[in-house]
């Protein structure tokens, strides 16, 4: 890993080509059935990419043949136009946390780190920085079987930074964790994308997308939907939806339909599109009526993601 000096005086990565994970239409078939489709996309250094999908969209899979866990049947995935099984040092390069269950239960959380270091030829004296990074210093000894669902998974990310790689492959890491552990993961997160990492992680909480990632993947039924930035994808979805209030909703509906607007009442508020907020208020003020809200509502990731997921979904 190469680190540079930022301006604040402390040590990041230093992006290079070898940090872009790329798929270039990977297919993944199972008994006839294909649950990944000509799937392409690219993840770039120093930003947190989200990859969003139903259950049963193919992220798993997905994620499995990245690290070479899973063999496409066509296509290809790469790390640094590198598959990762051809990588000199994988463990080294890219930190992947993909089962936290995936240990041995007798063991104690500083037997599982050691095991691993020897594994990735990382030097065991980091071992204890590493617990105390992710909120488990004092269960370091205690016998994993005994962690709850959220201290597997601090302990599977501690794994995934043992050698400090530049590349981060998560799926599902906040599964388990409690409120401020998934604040301690959005802000973990977003630290390593500062760092210059390259962070791929996967969830199906999108409020927590929302927050933390700077772009998304989409997919379903193992088909790319969106690969684009979260303020995009809300944009194109948007419809220009105004909740408006007044002190005559019914004249005033009347109105906007007048000019094109498409209204209706939802909760005791007009909901208004077509028509933008300053078209209403104009047509307010014509009519000499008061308003008393008129609010432009942002669509959410989750709404977002329903609409283009269900729109890409084929009907029977």
């Amino acid at each position: 890993m190469n680190l540079v000096e930022s301006s604040t005086g402390t040590d990041v990565v230093a992006p290079t080509l070898g940090d872009v994970i790329e798929a270039r239409g990977l297919t993944k078939r199972y008994d006839g059935r294909a649950v990944v489709s000509d799937l392409s996309f690219r993840v770039r250094p120093g930003i947190v990419t989200g990859f969003l999908g139903a259950n049963g969209s193919g992220k798993s899979t997905t994620l499995r043949m990245l690290v070479g866990l899973v063999r496409p049947n066509a296509g290809s995935a790469t790390i640094g136009g590198v598959g990762y099984r051809d990588l000199p040092r994988p463990a080294s390069q890219v930190g992947i946390l993909l089962d936290p269950n995936a240990v041995q239960r007798f063991r104690t959380g500083i037997d599982h780190l050691t095991w691993m270091c020897r594994v990735s030829g990382t030097d065991p004296a980091v071992i204890p920085a590493k617990l105390e990074a992710v909120g488990l210093e004092g269960a370091g000894r205690q016998r994993i079987g005994e962690y709850s669902l959220g201290m597997c998974q601090r302990l599977a990310l501690a794994g995934t930074m043992l050698a400090d790689p530049p590349i981060v492959i998560l799926d599902e890491p906040i599964n388990g964790l409690d409120a401020e552990g998934i604040r301690w993961m959005r802000r973990l997160l977003r630290s390593m994308a500062d760092e210059g990492r390259t962070v791929l992680v996967s969830s199906h909480l999108m409020d927590e997308m929302e927050k933390t990632a700077d772009r998304v993947i989409i997919i379903n039924q193992g088909r790319l939907v969106e690969d684009v930035t979260i303020p995009e994808l809300t944009a194109w979805t948007a419809g220009d939806c105004v909740v408006v209030r007044s002190d005559d909703d019914t004249t005033l509906a009347g109105e906007l339909r007048a000019v094109g607007g498409r209204v209706k009442t939802v909760r005791g508020a007009l909901d208004v599109r077509d028509v933008t907020t300053e078209r209403i208020g104009q047509v307010a003020l014509a009519c000499r009526i008061a308003l008393v809200e008129l609010r432009p509502v942002r669509t959410t990731l989750e709404e977002a993601f329903l609409s283009i997921t269900d729109e890409a979904t084929p009907r029977k």
